[in-house]
């Protein structure tokens, strides 16, 4: 999507720019400070979002536009680049490595190499010659490499999955991207440079564009009508979720921000900030509903991590007084519960007259859900409502439970509520009674499951009021 408006804006940014120059070396400047500035807060939103990509693709278009002006005796600028291209690489194969310098330094030595060519000994030779013949369909083969891999390494219910097995898998896939590459130049990026006749394509554009919307509008219909009610039930688990975390659009708006609002009531009454990885997301529309009703409302820190995770109890607290938040909210899978990072936590938190709820850990019921029912269900055999029982999430979680209950005892603004009474009865349960699974994978609730945990949100929140509400935590 983001590489989709990538490509709608530029255009229109070199039309404006075009005699402006100016205008444009104002733009990457601004663009690229705008990247340095977001990337310490979430790299993926810099890496992703277009108001951070501007200055790349500005670079780019700069060094192609130099390339066909430049000084040939210059080659060996261009060549002392590469040599620092691939030095950087080397030294930071990981891009998370190295930070913003790592980026810039990538991508002028890029702008380099191409804007200034290389000695003609290492365009004449076997390797460049391939690589000239690379470079030609560079573009297709980016543009189709990706489903080629996605749906080469599809799982049902897998998600998109980007993971190749060996070797045969590596070259079958470079080999598909390769083939289609080259049919997508010839076949589409050629014409639309030198078209013949504008109608042909337009008409091309408009009967691809419909049959696509039609496929996306009618798949959803033909699924419910063509599978059995529960084998379409189980399978739209999948959709049975919301937007991820914060949002594009949140992200652009104030990119700087460590958390974001999700209800939709004005700035009163009571404050909450939910903190934690994709187990805190799974259950924030939850959560905000929760919230909402009680009038209060809900922030959700923005970066993907368990308290102690990734994100330290400090940072948490300075959020959390900076939105003058009245209950910090920590929830996330047991592997990731720090009851060291919930002691520092509490701690802060009771200096600033601010409760904390810790949200237990839900079940796991360790097999891909969905996946797992789907596939009874199509070999004919009774669908389980429950998988594993509450002795096996006892035996796993008591440890981390009985050091959470100490920290409770120690702090008085600390209180724990339970969540595996809520699914185990004793059998944990993974479907409800519609049919709906409860789960979008192996740990992970969908909404229908995040709503059982609903009456115990509305107790944690009840926490930080006037008058509090006895908890269910022990």
């Amino acid at each position: 999507m983001s590489s989709s408006i990538d490509y709608l804006i530029f255009p229109l940014i070199a039309w404006l720019g075009h005699k402006r120059p100016w205008l444009l070396v104002a733009l990457a400047l601004l663009t690229l400070l705008g990247f340095a500035a977001v990337h310490d807060v979430s790299q993926k939103t810099a890496f992703f979002l277009t108001p951070f990509r501007i200055w790349e693709f500005l670079a780019g278009s700069a060094a192609a536009k130099v390339v066909h002006r430049a000084n040939k005796r210059l080659n060996w600028v261009g060549f002392v680049a590469l040599l620092g291209l691939l030095g950087w690489i080397a030294a930071f194969p990981d891009t998370r490595q190295g930070g913003v310098p790592n980026t810039a330094a990538i991508v002028i030595s890029s702008a380099c190499v191409i804007a200034l060519g290389l000695p003609a000994w290492i365009n004449d030779s076997l390797p460049g010659r391939l690589l000239q013949w690379l470079g030609k369909y560079s573009y297709s083969i980016y543009l189709v490499h990706f489903p080629v891999i996605t749906f080469w390494s599809y799982e049902p219910f897998g998600g998109t999955r980007a993971a190749l097995a060996g070797p045969f898998d590596y070259g079958a896939v470079t080999a598909l991207a390769l083939l289609l590459g080259v049919l997508l130049h010839h076949a589409v990026e050629q014409p639309f440079r030198r078209p013949r006749s504008l109608r042909p394509l337009a008409l091309g554009l408009a009967a691809s564009a419909l049959l696509v919307f039609a496929t996306e509008s009618a798949s959803d219909a033909l699924h419910a009508r063509l599978m059995p009610p529960v084998q379409y039930r189980i399978a739209a688990a999948i959709l049975d979720r919301r937007g991820w975390r914060c949002g594009i659009w949140a992200r652009i708006v104030d990119p700087l921000a460590q958390s974001c609002r999700l209800t939709a009531l004005p700035e009163n009454g009571t404050r909450v900030l939910l903190v934690g990885n994709s187990h805190a997301d799974a259950i924030k529309f939850v959560a905000a509903e929760a919230a909402a009703a009680r009038g209060a409302t809900l922030w959700l820190m923005a970066q993907n991590l368990a308290l102690g995770g990734g994100i330290s109890p400090e940072a948490v607290i300075a959020e959390a007084q900076h939105r003058r938040a009245k209950l910090i909210m920590p929830h996330a899978n047991l592997r990731s519960v720090r009851p060291r990072a919930i002691d520092t936590l509490a701690a802060l938190a009771a200096e600033r007259e601010i409760e904390v709820a810790i949200i237990d850990p839900i079940p796991s019921p360790k097999v891909h859900v969905p996946k797992t029912l789907f596939a009874t269900q199509q070999a004919g055999a009774p669908v389980p409502r429950a998988i594993g029982g509450l002795a096996g999430y006892e035996a796993e979680s008591t440890p981390i439970l009985i050091a959470i209950d100490r920290l409770v005892r120690r702090h008085p603004n600390l209180k724990r509520y339970p969540t595996a009474a809520i699914f185990c009865q004793p059998l944990c349960q993974v479907m409800d009674d519609e049919d709906r699974p409860l789960y979008i994978d192996i740990h992970h609730l969908t909404l229908t499951g995040a709503a059982w945990l609903s009456s115990t949100l509305t107790a944690a929140l009840a926490q930080a009021e006037p008058q509090a509400l006895t908890p269910p935590g022990r």
